[in-house]
């Protein structure tokens, strides 16, 4: 089973057991992760999983530019 875990900040060592299709990531009570933060929107956003591989799409949140 894939697990998503948070590696450094306010929430270091959150986890969330990935076993179905899709999680809501966000402030809000009823997400999967909930994530306190300044910066987190109530429903920021959403991991999907796939047969052609995982999908991360922003709710609330903003959308980031790809890295360099």
């Amino acid at each position: 089973m894939y697990e998503l875990r948070v590696l450094n900040g306010l929430h270091e060592g959150a986890a969330l057991p990935l076993s179905g299709e899709c999680w809501q990531l966000g402030n809000a009570a009823d997400s999967d992760l909930q994530l306190n933060d300044g910066g987190i929107k109530a429903s920021h956003a959403q991991l999907s999983r796939s047969a052609e591989g995982w999908l991360l799409t922003p709710m609330e949140g903003h959308r980031l530019p790809p890295p360099r």
